[in-house]
């Protein structure tokens, strides 16, 4: 196919509603390709734009953005880790005053807090006279009663939830008796077991609190034990 050669400094583009747009030839070589580019300097993306991270799909629209501050007093950079985080840390990036960025393990740091910290106070109900404590869920449980409750049960009750403390607090929408710990409770007095457990209010707009802690020593058949405290007889 013959084909042949133009010498030009520059070249003229226009998509015929916006004015023309002038490109020098000699700046054709700091192009980067659309289907990918190695850049050998740093990129700049001025007025805050930002980076963004398309999800799949030719015809995608949502996308992850990362972009600077409105105002940043001082240049700052962040530099990752050379590596993956162990599967022993939890993988939360934690920076120095250089912005140099490593993986901490936060259940293994010392933290002292400077204003209040609270756990929620999650509802549970009853279902066919069986309550249900779900370690996992929260640290604090509230039941208001409408029913007998002659079972309650926990779940998630593991070596990960030893040290677990909290309260649970049962209101009385009326005069329902409550039974039927799980025999891994163990009562303050030197009882334990299900039947260990003390005699609960059961009056009407009455409210007991049961105070827990999640014990590392198990029962003959390996479970983790619940040591349990009540206090009675408070108002609404």
């Amino acid at each position: 196919m013959p084909y042949g050669s133009i010498k030009v400094d520059n070249f003229i583009h226009s998509d015929g509603s916006n004015p023309d747009v002038t490109v020098a030839i000699s700046s054709l070589a700091t192009k980067a390709s659309t289907t990918g580019a190695m850049f050998t300097g740093n990129i700049d993306l001025d007025n805050q734009q930002s980076l963004r991270l398309k999800e799949s799909g030719a015809s995608s629209t949502h996308f992850v953005a990362l972009r600077a501050p409105a105002s940043i007093a001082s240049d700052m950079t962040l530099t990752f880790p050379d590596a993956l985080p162990a599967a022993t840390t939890t993988g939360v990036l934690q920076s120095t005053d250089a912005g140099v960025l490593s993986w901490a393990n936060l259940t293994d740091t010392e933290n002292q807090w400077t204003k209040g910290q609270r756990a929620e106070l999650t509802n549970v109900d009853s279902a066919s006279g069986t309550l249900t404590i779900d370690f996992d869920a929260s640290n604090n449980f509230l039941c208001i009663t409408n029913e007998e409750i002659t079972s309650v049960t926990y779940s998630n009750l593991d070596a990960n939830s030893v040290g677990q403390t909290g309260s649970i607090f049962i209101q009385y929408g009326g005069a329902h008796a409550v039974g039927g710990w799980a025999a891994t409770s163990r009562w303050a007095g030197g009882t334990g077991g299900a039947n260990g457990a003390p005699t609960l209010t059961a009056t009407q707009d009455k409210v007991d609190r049961i105070d827990y802690v999640i014990v590392r020593d198990a029962d003959s058949a390996g479970n983790q034990l619940v040591q349990l405290v009540a206090t009675l007889n408070y108002a609404k």
